[in-house]
């Protein structure tokens, strides 16, 4: 996976006077532009997932290679020039150039609206909202690797040749009631539906940056009433199956209230003492090499696809 630095510049935004009708044909326009099916495939991607690399573009929509990776630069530096995306290269004191990363400007979510791509309310609800030009850098940092890892599931079931759907998180969000009477809210960090002969499979996975024993917890107790009260059956066909993604290593930083631990091992822990099923907890290594073992729980090491039965 990419290693990005902590020291990010603002968004960068071209000064475009493209307008919505020129882009949709209703209006003529003096410049040299073509809008493509592939363009607003493009688009549709930044607005449900948010932030991509120009590389992880080209494994979505352009796999051909080096030179699909060519054809995305030249594509996303077309799209940047007319207004539909923004972009943004960190930067560090380590040797070589850092990708770019791209998101959605407003231009380019209203083009999607109007182009009856999306709906003008799931747009709402997805859309990255951009404040005074500032990103918090831990929260892009997570979707990037979260992407990295939803594609590398995205790769892997084109290779089995599996019928799927990768959703945007923020669209399958739902409620559970706690004994107190207040709700909380069941939001994976992504969602996979894969449609077989036996019926659907539905992959919940959960992300874990820095593997936080105590927010883990309130997670399992969320899932248990997820699970008890069946909310799952509001939008699936069957109980999800959870994959928690992570570091195999123990690694702490110190702080002055808490310590950190980045490993999913004492995550896993957690989930076998409260008895918690339909659950795998897959080091980020396993999926780097292509062999998706997951730790032993409570004493196998079955792939997350034999797992899945997939």
């Amino acid at each position: 996976m990419n290693k990005f630095s902590n020291i990010l510049p603002k968004w960068e935004m071209s000064d475009s006077k493209w307008t919505i009708e020129m882009l949709l044909g209703m209006e003529k326009n003096p410049f040299k532009f073509s809008l493509q099916s592939r363009d607003l495939d493009i688009l549709q991607f930044l607005l449900e997932h948010r932030f991509l690399t120009t590389h992880q573009i080209s494994i979505l929509l352009f796999p051909d290679g080096i030179h699909g990776l060519r054809s995305t630069q030249r594509r996303m530096k077309t799209l940047y020039n007319v207004g539909l995306v923004m972009k943004v290269r960190p930067r560090d004191g380590d040797p070589g150039s850092k990708p770019n990363i791209f998101g959605l400007t407003h231009l380019g979510k209203d083009l999607l609206i109007r182009s009856s791509r999306v709906h003008s309310d799931e747009a709402a609800a997805v859309f990255y909202s951009l404040e005074e030009n500032i990103i918090e850098f831990s929260y892009m940092l997570h979707d990037l690797h979260l992407n990295e890892f939803c594609l590398e599931i995205f790769k892997e079931a084109n290779n089995r040749k599996l019928s799927f759907e990768w959703l945007p998180t923020k669209l399958c969000r739902q409620h559970v009631k706690l004994p107190n009477g207040k709700y909380r809210v069941v939001e994976p960090d992504a969602i996979f539906i894969f449609t077989t002969d036996q019926g659907q499979k539905v992959l919940h996975v959960e992300y874990e940056r820095s593997a936080d024993p105590r927010r883990f917890r309130e997670k399992i107790t969320r899932w248990k009433l997820y699970r008890r009260q069946q909310t799952w059956k509001e939008k699936y066909d069957t109980e999800p199956f959870i994959c928690v993604v992570g570091d195999r290593e123990s690694w702490e930083t110190g702080g002055r209230k808490r310590r950190v631990v980045r490993s999913i091992d004492p995550l896993r822990k957690i989930a076998y003492g409260e008895a918690f099923n339909k659950i795998a907890f897959l080091p980020v290594d396993e999926v780097e090499d292509q062999t998706w073992n997951c730790l032993p729980y409570p004493d196998n090491s079955l792939s997350l696809w034999d797992q899945l039965e997939l």
